[in-house]
């Protein structure tokens, strides 16, 4: 158990109603290179603790950047006199939330050590590496850049009414990209992997090369291409592109706070929105596949089924988060250990 859960454990321990209390520790990490030049280093750490407290039917946010026990507590106090602000505002109140598993324990994932233990030097080469192979690749390329970025949290998370978990993970990206010419027309190529683990996890579907040869490929054969025809025409969609388009149509469009102001969705919990041939499922970690970039081992939030920040903001919110819960994603709930075996 780390200092910040015995920590977290020990201020919810003494809440007057409910608490949640989260640490985020995130160190983000970025290499940029441009036409053989290393044009971007940079490190960047954020850390703190967010209170959410339910107090006379209302909430209430405050946050600190300490991890002082005494400091802590105040940062509850504080939101909890917000929450009792807020509830004046209420249409209706919020005395409970309704029953969900929570989970408790460590569920740090893989890849840390192997990705911390590589120095900043070596990811610097790659980098560049991989933008020279790039940008040489074929005489049509006239530039290319090649971007390595790398985020590694620690989160701890804390209820008053049970939850107690916390978890460390790695996620390392590799972005390519580029750029050829015929005849003043320019085409551009892009190639992007991303995992949740280690060097040998973002690698596994094809080395660096590979992807820097790809990207060059692109942008050459995209040359010698035709402009689509206008108008509206069936398409064949890459799974990365309908996660996008999920996340971005679907998943901002059923925000509780977007749907409480009057979003298409409103008053559609049970009834069929899509063809039968559409089936969507967050699951948070991927039972496809292990890794993958947007993994989260437990769900460290309500809004993580696609419901958005505030979706605790009164009773009839909570019943359709609940409804979505039990029957659209598979008794998930929050900070529920997501075990696909």
């Amino acid at each position: 158990m780390s200092i910040a859960l015995d920590l977290l454990t020990e201020a919810a321990r003494d809440a007057d109603g409910f608490v949640e209390l989260r640490y985020h520790d995130k160190t983000s990490r970025s290499i940029g290179v441009e036409k053989g030049k290393v044009e971007r280093t940079q490190l960047r750490r954020r850390k703190g603790v967010a209170v959410r407290v339910l107090a006379g039917g209302g909430w209430g946010f405050a946050s600190t950047s300490s991890l002082e026990l005494g400091v802590v507590k105040r940062a509850m106090k504080e939101a909890g006199t917000a929450a009792r602000a807020s509830a004046a505002r209420k249409r209706s109140a919020l005395t409970e939330l309704p029953p969900a598993p929570l989970a408790r324990g460590e569920f740090h994932q893989a890849g840390l050590s192997d990705i911390a233990g590589r120095p900043l030097e070596e990811k610097i080469a790659l980098a560049c590496e991989l933008e020279k192979r790039t940008r040489t690749s074929s005489a049509r390329v006239t530039s290319a850049s090649c971007g390595y970025s790398e985020i590694v949290e620690d989160k701890v998370i804390v209820t008053s009414d049970g939850a107690a978990a916390e978890f460390r993970l790695v996620r390392p990206e590799l972005r390519l990209q580029a750029v050829a010419e015929k005849d003043g027309q320019l085409s551009t190529g892009h190639e992007a992997i991303g995992a949740t683990g280690g060097w040998e996890c973002l690698f596994r579907n094809g080395s660096g090369e590979y992807f820097a040869d790809k990207a060059a490929r692109t942008a050459v054969e995209l040359l010698a291409a035709t402009n689509p025809e206008g108008g509206r025409a069936q398409v064949i969609l890459a799974p990365s592109i309908v996660g996008l388009l999920v996340h971005e149509a679907i998943g901002h469009t059923v925000e509780a706070d977007f749907v409480q102001s009057g979003s298409v969705a409103a008053g559609k919990i049970g009834q069929r929105v899509a063809s039968e041939l559409v089936t969507l499922c967050d699951s948070g970690a991927s039972e496809y596949y292990a890794g993958a970039g947007g993994t989260i081992p437990v769900d460290d939030d309500r809004a993580q089924i696609g419901i958005g920040a505030g979706v605790r903001d009164d009773a009839e919110l909570d019943a359709v988060l609940t409804h979505l819960i039990r029957d659209a994603a598979g008794e998930r709930a929050l900070h529920r250990h997501a075990d696909h075996g």
